[in-house]
């Protein structure tokens, strides 16, 4: 990860740390692009962590992926293979139709520790998608 980057975020965090309203966290989120990894794909998938709270009690907290085919050959098989893996590991959305095409899928989680958990997870995901299949052995 980009050092710079981060050390502007902590930079941040100083600045507003013990100032009150009418300061609060809005929604920060990091995100991890990949190619896709698909036979007769091209694109992009962004596995991404949003943290939410504007005007909020508590932070909420969530994560996101995010599929972007440039190029498919079959999509009618490949498009519900993909939605079933994400939702068998909790995530819920679309494949999203017009002028943009693509897949936006979402799971929420009750507290930091599952959203650390899951970061895990997609750093997995950006080496092997869940919906790649295994070869054979």
């Amino acid at each position: 990860m980009r050092r710079r980057e981060f050390a502007t975020l902590v930079s941040l965090v100083r600045l507003f740390e013990g100032r009150s309203r009418p300061w609060q966290v809005g929604n920060a989120g990091f995100e991890a692009r990949t190619r896709l990894q698909e036979p007769g794909f091209e694109g992009i998938v962004i596995y991404k962590v949003h943290t939410l709270g504007w005007e909020e009690r508590r932070l909420r907290f969530h994560a996101s992926v995010t599929i972007w085919p440039r190029r498919q050959r079959p999509k009618h098989v490949w498009y519900p293979r993909v939605r079933q893996a994400l939702t068998r590991h909790g995530y819920r959305g679309e494949w999203r139709r017009g002028r943009w095409h693509f897949g936006d899928f979402w799971k929420r989680f009750e507290n930091l520790r599952a959203l650390k958990a899951e970061v895990r997870t997609l750093e997995l995901w950006c080496e092997q998608a869940p919906w790649r299949r295994r070869p054979c052995v």
